[in-house]
């Protein structure tokens, strides 16, 4: 699932990395995520553009620091993502069918 969430400091995030390129869960995509990773204390994270943060950081960490990361650096007030009912889907047209009509 994609999530789109708004950053709160946008200073910190340079630059924001693209990932439109790359098919998401693929070799190339991971490797262009962990190139993009910044330290920030004791925990690593990215910022994909359209597609929200990842954060890399080792099970010990202070769970606080986490929390104080995300806080500080994303608004997770606002809806992430677009809800679309499984009815709405269904009844979308099929883009086979649509490119048929085209073509």
């Amino acid at each position: 699932m994609y999530i789109f969430i708004v950053l709160l400091n946008q200073t910190v995030w340079s630059p924001v990395v693209s990932q439109r390129e790359f098919e998401c869960g693929s070799h190339e995509c991971g490797n262009n995520t962990s190139k993009g990773l910044q330290q920030f204390g004791n925990l690593y994270a990215v910022y994909l553009d359209q597609h929200g943060p990842n954060i890399v950081f080792n099970s010990a960490i202070d769970p606080n620091e986490v929390i104080k990361f995300i806080e500080e650096n994303f608004d997770l007030s606002q809806k992430t993502g677009v809800f679309v009912s499984i009815q709405s889907r269904l009844e979308a047209p099929n883009t086979l069918d649509i490119a048929k009509k085209i073509l």
